[in-house]
C-alpha cells in the first residue's frame, strides 16, 4: 500500500510515514514530517524553553531535603542560582537542560559546577579517576562497533 507524501510529492510505501496513533498514519513522510518538526522546534526554541522552565521550575524547589543538600556543600539558595545562570542553567558536561546537581570533589570538597544527575552519576561511577576517564574513551574509540 502507498502514499503521496504532501510534503514532497512522492510516492511512498505506507511504513515510510510516521504513525498518527490508532492505526492512522501521518500525510507527510519520515524525513518530511522530522524536517518540519525540527524546524518548529528551532522557531520556537524560547517559548519551548520558558515552557519547560515553567513546568519544572528555573531552578529547583526550596524544599527541605535540597536546601539540606546545599548546606552540605556550604551553599545556599542564592549562591545555587548564580551557578545556575553563570552556567546558563546547562550541564558543564554535557550542555543538556535538565535539572542540575551539585557536583564536587570527594577528595578536597570543592565544589566544580553544575551537572545533570547523568553526568553526575557518571563521575561518581568512575570515582572521579581521570585515568580510568581517559581508559573508557580509549575503549569506547577503538571498540565503537
Amino acid at each position: 500500500m502507498t502514499r503521496k507524501c504532501v510534503g514532497c510529492g512522492e510516492e511512498k510505501a505506507l511504513e515510510e510515514f510516521p504513525k498518527a496513533g490508532a492505526g492512522r498514519y501521518r500525510h507527510k513522510c519520515k524525513p518530511c514530517y522530522n524536517a518540519e518538526q525540527a524546524a518548529w522546534r528551532e522557531e520556537n526554541k524560547d517559548s519551548i524553553r520558558a515552557s519547560w522552565r515553567k513546568a519544572h521550575g528555573k531552578y529547583y524547589t526550596s524544599d527541605k531535603r535540597r536546601n539540606k543538600t546545599l548546606r552540605a556543600y556550604g551553599l545556599d539558595e542564592q549562591a545555587y542560582n548564580e551557578m545556575f545562570d553563570e552556567q546558563g542553567g546547562l550541564c558543564k558536561i554535557c550542555s543538556r537542560e535538565l535539572p542540575l546537581v551539585v557536583d564536587h570533589c570527594h577528595e578536597t570538597g570543592k565544589i566544580r559546577g553544575l551537572l545533570c544527575n547523568q553526568c553526575n552519576v557518571g563521575l561518581g561511577c568512575f570515582q572521579d579517576d581521570v585515568d580510568r576517564l581517559r581508559l573508557a574513551l580509549v575503549y569506547l574509540t577503538n571498540d565503537a562497533g
